[in-house]
């Protein structure tokens, strides 16, 4: 990353016009009445003319006046530092306007409070009164400290709805450090409960074992010892409780190395020096024609765009360069430039493309320190910034993701990135991918991956999921685990899959295994709404509601970005997303709720808005080209671990799992399914509201009817919203049922 630093008599027009010194001037008789006003009112020998001025405005402005002198201090040396008359009137006035209600707010203390002298001096009197008579003390008061606080914010140009969130996310980060030092401590004191009780154990029965041999020991054998002492004295300690054998945790496992993945590309940048000085220049000049003078800073050059950040002089507004956007543009010959505010530096960046650009690999991306260091088995490479700096987040705090953008704009070498980087991190009993692709061309290359998962099939007819209706089943099972996994975390007490996991991992709770991580990417999101809107957004919206704590994170990708894909209760549950080149800024406002997204480049050109952004951070995708991808999936592929895990729904509906199968909930469900199939065969039709009517609840009707679509009795044809139902086979299943029956 490479930094060109201009000066600013390097670029700065000279002009011919001698200064102004009207703001000295002004600024000099400021100083000058300041001090005179503190020789008057603070030091008694002034002289007979001193004393009656320092009465008179003691009475006019109360003891308000000894603040005076440091007032008109304080306009003089602003004034001479801004150098800006039109800007200081406007402050001057606006800060007389706050020694007047200053002077009001002290004689309102009065008011409420009669034992406090009047410090507000004539002027606070007369403010004080024309709040009273127009509001009442009451209302006036609030009034009058309001406007006192709004004009200090317009002068001091600051907001107290900055400060009120700054402080709220102060006090809100300690709370959550004061909560963890407590639930720290509170586990440190039952290990210590835990461990002091054994301890007490232990030392009881070894004086049970010890007693006896010192009584045999002292006394001589005169009786006949009894057998059962010596018998306890000689029996083993019990052997530690065995855990059953936990689940396959591949050890052979190799993480793919980076050797398989194509190296970076030598960067052409230095080369492109004097390209870039021009352009500062060109951008100086053009501006400059418009009236406007700025001087160039920083250029920091990208792998896509070059930013050239603009210090503006003072009273030059922010919406005067927007509006020559085009102009720069044309003057610049790029397609498009994007301008953006910096903060952290009080200028204004001008983003252009480069002549020439340079990918960012996943090789690259994965060398990187944020990517190694990083322990999360969910982290992303998701690119550089436009100063080349290295974008690697993480997933889990995410919590889900959604990926928009035109067609060829990056959003599925997005997808492959993601799935690439965290192959990189997570072994398969860490993590586990539900891979729905309706298009059937983007993710068949992951297919046999040992990762993959579906809770809605056995481990060994585990695969990439094309069709829109069995994605719609598999969402629906996903649910039911999510379920099973909060009443499991409920019984052993814990908040999230965190604490799950470190906890089996001690080992300390008998038959608990560490649950892995499920990441649910969905590269078209379109056609699964396109089957069932209502359904696809209900399940989508429990699961990004709910299933964070249980280590559930949905990525959502789609390259319509129209309101009716994009819904605003998917949008609501989906804080962090990513903007690709879109055609309109409708569709950018769709996607981030702010334009920029249509003023990309393609190729990768990002939008990505973090959560609790203000503002979208533009970036350059990770490239992962199709080698790349077959390179670590072939890597993975050859060692021979296939899927494994145990969570998984049967077709009886009943998630799987190491715990013994309630028969009669079995059975019941079971009788269920008989007594529909028999009343769709009697109805010759089959609705949710029909098996209402049948079993009295409309949690059981969905739940039949979703197994009996998942048997096969019953489907819905795409493109139609009507049932269409398989007689032949509920008459054949009842038959076969009848005589297991009579056997």
């Amino acid at each position: 990353m490479t930094y060109y630093k201009f000066q600013s008599r390097l670029l700065r027009k000279k002009s011919g016009k001698p200064a102004d010194i009207r703001p000295y001037l002004a600024a000099g008789l400021t100083i000058a009445g300041a001090v005179m006003f503190y020789f008057i009112v603070f030091n008694d020998r002034s002289g007979v003319v001193g004393k009656i001025a320092a009465r008179i405005l003691l009475n006019f402005f109360g003891r308000v006046a000894y603040i005076f002198a440091l007032w008109l201090a304080y306009e003089g040396v602003s004034l001479w530092r801004s150098k800006n008359e039109k800007k200081w009137r406007m402050d001057f006035a606006l800060s007389a306007l706050e020694v007047a209600l200053l002077c009001g707010l002290v004689k309102f203390v009065n008011v409420y409070f009669p034992a406090v002298p009047n410090y507000g001096g004539l002027l606070g009197k007369n403010v004080a009164e024309f709040f009273t008579r127009l509001f009442g003390p009451a209302v006036g008061g609030a009034l009058n400290l309001t406007v006192f606080l709004y004009a200090l914010s317009v002068i001091k140009d600051f907001s107290f709805k900055d400060i009120f969130h700054r402080v709220y996310d102060v006090a809100k980060r300690d709370i959550e450090e004061y909560r963890k030092v407590r639930a720290l401590a509170k586990k440190l004191d039952d290990r210590r409960v835990a461990s002091s009780s054994g301890s007490d154990e232990v030392g009881k029965a070894r004086a049970k074992a010890v007693a006896p041999e010192a009584a045999q020991t002292a006394t001589p054998p005169k009786a006949p010892v009894k057998p059962s002492a010596p018998a306890r004295s000689q029996t083993p300690a019990p052997p530690p409780a065995q855990f059953p054998p936990a689940p396959p945790q591949y050890v052979n496992y190799k993480i793919p190395p980076l050797d398989i993945l194509t190296p970076p590309k030598n960067s052409a940048e230095e080369e492109q020096h004097h390209a870039h000085l021009d352009r500062a220049k060109v951008l100086q000049q053009t501006l400059g024609d418009f009236g406007i003078k700025v001087e160039v800073g920083d250029i920091i050059p990208g792998p896509v765009v070059t930013r050239y950040d603009l210090n503006l002089e003072a009273g030059i507004k922010y919406q005067s360069i927007t509006t020559l956007q085009d102009n720069l543009a044309l003057a610049l010959k790029a397609a498009s430039i994007r301008i953006v505010p910096i903060p952290e530096k009080s200028a204004v960046g001008i983003e252009v493309p480069n002549p020439a650009t340079r990918i960012v690999t996943i090789k690259e991306m994965a060398q990187a320190d944020d990517f190694v260091k990083n322990p999360s088995p969910l982290t992303f490479a998701l690119g550089q910034t436009t100063d080349g700096v290295p974008y690697v987040t993480d997933i889990i705090p995410m919590p889900h993701l959604l990926i928009a953008g035109a067609t060829g704009s990056g959003k599925s070498v997005c997808i492959h990135s993601l799935i690439v980087s965290i192959l990189l991190k997570a072994r398969p009993d860490e993590l586990k991918f539900i891979l729905i692709d309706p298009k059937r061309l983007e993710l068949p290359i992951y297919a046999g991956l040992p990762h993959l998962y579906d809770p809605s099939v056995t481990p060994d007819k585990v695969g990439i999921i094309t069709d829109a209706r069995k994605a719609m089943s598999t969402l629906k099972q996903l649910v039911y685990i999510m379920e099973k996994r909060y009443e499991l975390f409920a019984k052993h007490t814990v908040r999230n899959i965190e604490s799950f996991n470190e906890l089996a991992r001690s080992r300390s709770v008998e038959g608990m295994h560490p649950v892995h991580y499920i990441v649910v990417i969905i590269d078209e999101l379109a056609d699964l709404m396109l089957i069932s809107r209502r359904e696809i957004e209900d399940d989508i919206q429990r699961l990004a509601q709910m299933a964070r704590a249980v280590g559930i994170h949905l990525v959502l990708a789609t390259q319509r970005p129209s309101v009716d894909v994009i819904t605003g209760v998917i949008k609501a549950n989906f804080s962090a997303r990513i903007a690709f080149q879109t055609t309109s800024k409708v569709d950018s406002r769709v996607i981030l709720d702010a334009i920029g997204a249509d003023e990309l480049l393609g190729r990768g050109d990002m939008l990505f808005l973090p959560p609790g952004a203000p503002r979208p951070v533009r970036l350059q995708g990770t490239f992962v080209s199709t080698k790349d991808a077959e390179n670590v999936a072939k890597y993975i592929l050859a060692q021979g671990h296939k899927p494994s895990y145990e969570e998984y729904v049967r077709r009886d509906g009943a998630a799987a799992s190491a715990a013994p199968v309630d028969r009669e909930k079995e059975e019941k469900e079971k009788q269920y399914i008989l007594s529909a199939l028999r009343l769709v065969l009697e109805r010759r039709r089959v609705s949710q509201d029909l098996l209402k009517a049948h079993f009295g609840s409309s949690a059981q009707a969905t739940n039949v009817l979703s197994l009996l679509e998942k048997d096969g009795f019953i489907m819905k044809p795409e493109g139609t919203n009507r049932w269409t139902i398989h007689y032949d086979k509920i008459q054949e299943h009842l038959a076969n049922e009848e005589s297991t029956a009579k056997e």
